[in-house]
């Protein structure tokens, strides 16, 4: 579709992951960077183990992991968490 389009805007709309009860993006990862943590469920990724393979990304049904270029890691948007 080509031409002009007035009154348009762009907005950042943010993957949360879903916390899947047996996430795809953990059997994916060939580093072992993605667990889910058995106490509460939820997925993290390991940055210190993620190589940036991107596996996880096609593995996850819901595409919510995010390659970042300038350091080659895969993120995802977490959960809020305690810091405690």
């Amino acid at each position: 579709m080509y031409g002009q389009f007035e009154n348009t805007f762009m907005m950042y709309l943010p993957r949360l992951c879903e916390h899947c009860l047996n996430p795809s993006c953990v059997a994916t990862c060939p580093s072992g960077a993605i667990y889910k943590r058995e106490e509460d469920g939820i997925v993290l990724i390991d940055q210190d183990k993620c190589r940036g393979w991107r596996l996880c990304i096609s593995g996850c049904p819901y595409k919510k992991n995010l390659l970042q270029l300038e350091k080659r890691q895969v993120r995802k948007m977490y959960l809020l968490l305690s810091a405690n």
